[in-house]
């Protein structure tokens, strides 16, 4: 089965098991803008609505890009999320990719300031002795 033909069918089955209104968002890493053209053209010919979302468009390492499907839209019509591109702070619950990275890489630099030197060793060695 050719990949076209499955997606066809993978968003087809998608949608007749979505109820309306709802979303399906999918994180995904392609590898050209042929392959998200391919995906968006086919998930709107199996019924769906969105497009593509992505966050931190201007980094290498945190770019980040979601595929945002619609079902419905009830009496209001659903909008695609705003994609974060790192410039604003983010409110509520989330918090900032550099603000984790840095957090991360404190914890790395606690890890590694326990690195067990010859003193330890030694110390270990005469509590376990007895």
């Amino acid at each position: 089965m050719s990949p076209p033909h499955r997606l066809t069918r993978f968003f087809t089955t998608l949608h007749a098991a979505l109820k309306n209104p709802s979303r399906a968002i999918f994180q995904f890493y392609p590898s050209s803008d042929d392959q998200i053209a391919l995906i968006t053209s086919i998930a709107q010919r199996a019924g769906f609505g969105g497009g593509i979302v992505v966050d931190y468009p201007n980094s290498k390492k945190a770019k980040k890009i979601f595929l945002c499907l619609m079902v419905g839209g009830g009496s209001g019509t659903q909008s695609l999320p705003k994609g974060l591109d790192g410039e604003e702070p983010v409110t509520g619950d989330g918090v900032a990719y550099e603000r984790r990275r840095e957090r991360e890489k404190g914890r790395k630099d606690k890890k590694r300031s326990a690195v067990k030197n010859k003193e330890w060793i030694l110390k270990k060695k005469e509590v376990s002795a007895f």
